[in-house]
């Protein structure tokens, strides 16, 4: 079972997995060259609808620049609502979602607000050399219970493209592990930006989920 560890503000979870040492954390300054090496691999980048591809050092610089303060920020904020109020705009992502092997990056869950409703989408990507190990079910447990704790988070949005069959079950896993009541699926489509595997639109299933705070 993960463990939350008590350190400010670069908070730390310890994921519980054999053969290793994982955690997920905020994004650093030395991040760039990491982030630019994983999203610059064809099998994670064609993945995901929302990153350009080819993508560059440069995109990778650009996008910490204009992230790391926020996260800081967000963390420091003492209370649960003031922290939540201050979450809960489009766009905001929450901080501690980079996955590291010991002191690498190798890869995000991310949950961001879409939209002025108290509902977040969960994204994920990982590096080709840590996948098979059950890291981002348990990866997604972890930041889940967090979230609900910590940012009053409740309801929960994910959607994966009908091609990536491995990632629909790991995401049925997360929702196994983590929902509250009953879960609502269904169909919609992607867009895809030019460059990916996939061209033009694709359908993709979707979760919708309620989640509560846990200890542990």
């Amino acid at each position: 079972m993960a463990k939350l560890l008590n350190i400010a503000p670069s908070q730390s979870i310890t994921l519980d997995i054999p053969g290793g040492e994982y955690f997920l954390m905020t994004f650093e300054n030395g991040d760039a060259e990491s982030l630019h090496e994983v999203l610059a691999i064809d099998s994670v980048s064609d993945r995901l609808s929302r990153v350009p591809k080819p993508y560059t050092l440069e995109d990778a610089r650009s996008w910490l620049a204009a992230n790391l303060t926020f996260g800081k920020e967000l963390l420091a904020i003492p209370t649960l609502a003031k922290r939540t109020a201050a979450f809960f705009k489009e766009g905001n992502s929450i901080p501690i979602k980079t996955i590291r092997h010991k002191d690498k990056f190798i890869g995000c869950i991310s949950l961001t607000v879409r939209s002025t409703e108290p509902v977040v989408e969960m994204g994920y990507y990982l590096h080709p050399s840590h996948q098979g190990k059950r890291l981002m079910r348990e990866a997604g447990r972890a930041v889940l219970r967090y979230a609900a704790n910590e940012f009053g988070i409740r309801k929960v949005f994910c959607s994966v493209d009908d091609g990536n069959l491995v990632s629909a079950k790991v995401v049925q896993g997360i929702v196994k592990d983590t929902a509250v009541g009953e879960v609502e699926t269904g169909r919609m489509v992607l867009v895809w930006p030019v460059g990916k595997r996939v061209e033009g639109e694709s359908w993709s299933s979707t979760w919708v989920w309620s989640i509560e705070p846990r200890g542990g």
